[in-house]
């Protein structure tokens, strides 16, 4: 469990950086494992690593202005940590209009469930998918989608 520790901290220090050059597609592709390993239905400790990375996640120094909010902070790194151990987990993005502005939310699911997400089912326009299920995806999930902007605004 220390180990995870401080890869999750690593990994939320290096965010502010790494999403200030990077797409989200490609940072995604980068965030999964080169080699996915054998799915391992180990739930408790899937559970244990959802729970450190939410402590983490939730540390005042993450909450500052530097970090990404906190939807996609967190969304990432589980992405990153429940692929490497084996848990087929999708990142998804979704938005809707509050007034005259557009709010965005991430999430990652397991089998379509949200994992670590008090937000209502359904609030959301679901527009993004990773890795990408549909033909709609497919064609969002290249280089070329937000490659002139970071994606720094989900969350």
């Amino acid at each position: 469990m220390v180990s995870l520790t401080i890869r999750v901290s690593g990994l939320l220090c290096l965010l502010p950086i790494v999403e200030k050059f990077h797409t989200l597609p490609t940072l995604l592709k980068q965030l999964a494992p080169i080699r996915p390993k054998q799915l391992v239905q180990d739930t408790l400790a899937m559970e244990r690593a959802v729970r450190v990375v939410q402590r983490l996640c939730h540390c005042r120094i993450f909450r500052s202005a530097l970090f990404p909010k906190a939807c996609l902070r967190q969304s990432l790194v589980l992405y990153h940590v429940l692929t490497h151990m084996g848990f087929p987990v999708e990142f998804h993005v979704g938005v809707r209009k509050k007034g005259e502005e557009f709010i965005a939310h991430s999430w990652i699911t397991l089998e379509e469930k949200p994992l670590a997400d008090r937000t209502r089912p359904g609030i959301f326009k679901h527009v993004y998918c990773y890795p990408p299920k549909t033909t709609q995806d497919l064609h969002h999930s290249g280089d070329h989608y937000g490659k002139d902007k970071p994606f720094a605004t989900v969350g």
